[in-house]
């Protein structure tokens, strides 16, 4: 229930429970606050029915506010730990039928990004269950798309950003197609804060990783014609990649070479933003030595797919971007789509990036040479349509490649998809992250629906908006996001909870998870406080505020609904912490 839709009587409970729970909180903390002076200020505050627990909401910032970086950081580093999963993923619809059809909500101007300190080093490319749709399994395709789809979305999308502030609204595309046709598009927010430039469906994204799909396609389009085969080794193609021996082009599209992942790489940060060339980039790839032998393992990472482009270049004689516009963008008259950004036309949207103060500014530049065939394409959500549709169609490949793609090689991933299941059928699905941007696309392949979701608001999880308004379009209602308050907290509580933690025990959480991807920082962390706010910082990935929810509770401006407590000893300080996930819990000791 919104706040809005409440009678009298639900408020003043609502007031009288966030009250209570508040005044416990300051008289547990700091027992000294007791007494009939404070009891005082409380009645008379109550009589003035004023909600005293209630932080006011954030003023619009003065900033604007992908797998890969390509990956942005969606969920900043805390949510993305198990968010992905929980979010499902950051990942993805004109029953009007009316394209032009857009909903503008005011943005705030952007700040210049050399405002914004450095962002930590980019957070590994991770696949697997997390990244993927959770959708129930029981379902009948092609049920009709309900009739009120356009106000259900509408809806759900006006609770991002409800609580939390204008940070977190959400500005994109979500687009809703079957069997080429499309159902659903509208454009929410802005596309350019400073001119207040509408988002539309055929506004220019960043589609970051959704580009693995196009250099899939590419590859098998020349395996069909026999120029080709997918068990060549990389190295009849790139010879200089001197301890890559034994990988394959197909370990490359399955993410099994062992390579690991270039945008990982220390130096990355500070070199993306400049024109990589083809001789440039192989050199620094040829240092990268496969962590388990070819084959024998899953890891995903962006130097698969880079490389994989390179190959493309090399055996065409074209460079990649001339490639994919005349074997697909041109043919399907996808006018949107191309490689790398072009501002220019004045079609593509700005993006944005959350910072650590809980604002959005404008991303770093980048240049889009340094992602080549992993997350170098820009794209709008109807030439995904297009897209989506000429696979199906046999347009671009012959059904048996098509097939390929969407068949499941080991590890729940196809060429270019990862896979999984949802209503009765099987869903192909893929996050759409790099700097700035974040989205989603989810193909269900037996009644061909496509849900497209992209965003130029990268804290936005574009794969959960997908998977929620693909539950809408089955006749489901999405599980209800929540934005929790914060309350007051006595100032001087504080520094019972600062110092060192270390992780020591798991509950609910596997041993695979725990030992992938950013669970895996959280081994050292320190709370630390600036201001009137506790942080969580993770050494050399970054900080994250802790807003207080009363009885040592706190909780992460992240969509999975990452939340922190801290058990406390008969000294008054704090002895553990231990961190919330949707999966379980993480026990992390004082030291």
């Amino acid at each position: 229930m919104h706040h809005e839709d409440e009678n009298d009587a639900q408020r003043e409970a609502r007031l009288d429970r966030l009250e209570v729970e508040a005044f416990e909180t300051w008289l547990e903390d700091d027992p000294g606050l007791g007494g009939p002076a404070f009891v005082e200020r409380v009645m008379a505050a109550e009589s003035a029915h004023l909600p005293l627990v209630l932080l006011p909401e954030p003023a619009a910032p003065h900033g604007e506010h992908g797998w890969p970086q390509t990956r942005a950081r969606p969920w900043r580093w805390l949510g993305s730990c198990i968010a992905a999963a929980a979010l499902m993923g950051t990942g993805t619809y004109v029953a009007l039928r009316a394209p032009s059809t857009t909903e503008s909500d005011p943005g705030a101007p952007t700040r210049d990004a050399s405002s914004v300190a450095a962002p930590p080093s980019t957070a590994p490319l991770e696949l697997g269950r997390d990244d993927r749709p959770r959708l129930p399994l029981e379902g009948r395709p092609g049920v009709p798309v309900p009739a009120d789809l356009d106000g259900q979305i509408k809806a759900y999308l006006s609770d991002y950003g409800r609580n939390w502030g204008p940070a977190f609204q959400f500005h994109g595309v979500v687009v809703v197609a079957r069997a080429g046709e499309v159902l659903y598009a509208r454009g929410f927010g802005v596309a350019k804060p400073d001119t207040g430039t509408p988002n539309g469906p055929g506004t220019r994204f960043r589609v970051g990783m959704l580009t693995e799909q196009f250099t899939a396609a590419a590859l098998l389009e020349l395996r069909d014609a026999g120029v080709l085969s997918l068990h060549d080794p990389v190295t009849r193609f790139i010879p200089e990649l001197h301890h890559a021996e034994g990988v394959t082009l197909e370990h490359l599209l399955l993410h099994r070479s062992g390579l690991p992942n270039y945008t990982d790489l220390p130096g990355f940060h500070a070199w993306k933003s400049e024109s990589q060339s083809e001789s440039r980039m192989i050199a620094r790839l040829a240092e990268l030595q496969p962590t388990f032998t070819p084959g024998s393992g899953f890891l995903p990472s962006n130097t698969g797919y880079f490389l994989l482009g390179v190959v493309l270049s090399r055996v065409t004689g074209r460079s990649y971007g001339d490639l994919l516009e005349t074997s697909f963008f041109g043919p399907l008259d996808m006018r949107a789509s191309g490689f790398g950004d072009a501002y220019e036309t004045g079609e593509q949207a700005i993006g944005s990036v959350w910072t650590t103060d809980e604002t959005l500014a404008r991303p770093e530049p980048i240049d889009m040479s340094a992602f080549g065939g992993a997350a170098g394409l820009v794209s709008s959500a109807l030439d995904l349509v297009r897209w989506d549709h000429a696979l199906h169609a046999g347009e671009i490949l012959r059904s048996a490649s098509v097939d390929e793609m969407v068949t499941d090689h080991g590890d729940g991933y196809g060429y270019g998809f990862a896979l999984g299941e949802g209503y009765g059928q099987r869903i192909a699905s893929f996050p759409a992250m790099i700097d700035g941007f974040n989205g989603a696309m989810v193909r269900f392949l037996e009644d061909r629906t496509l849900v497209v979701v992209l965003s130029n608001n990268e804290v936005i999880p574009g794969m959960r908006v997908a998977q929620d308004v693909a539950a809408m379009v089955y006749g489901d209602r999405p599980k209800p996001r929540v934005e929790p308050h914060a309350v007051e907290i006595a100032p001087g509580t504080f520094p019972r909870f600062l110092g060192e933690y270390g992780f020591s025990a798991a509950r609910g959480l596997d041993r695979e998870t725990l030992e992938r991807g950013p669970l895996a920082l959280l081994e050292h962390v320190r709370v630390g406080q600036q201001g009137d706010r506790l942080y969580l910082d993770v050494p050399n990935h970054g900080r994250s505020w802790m807003h207080p929810m009363g009885h040592h509770r706190f909780f992460f401006k992240d969509h999975a609904g990452t939340t922190a407590s801290f058990d406390v000893g008969p000294n008054k300080q704090a002895v553990r912490m231990i961190v919330h996930y949707p999966e379980g819990d993480l026990v992390l000791d004082r030291r």
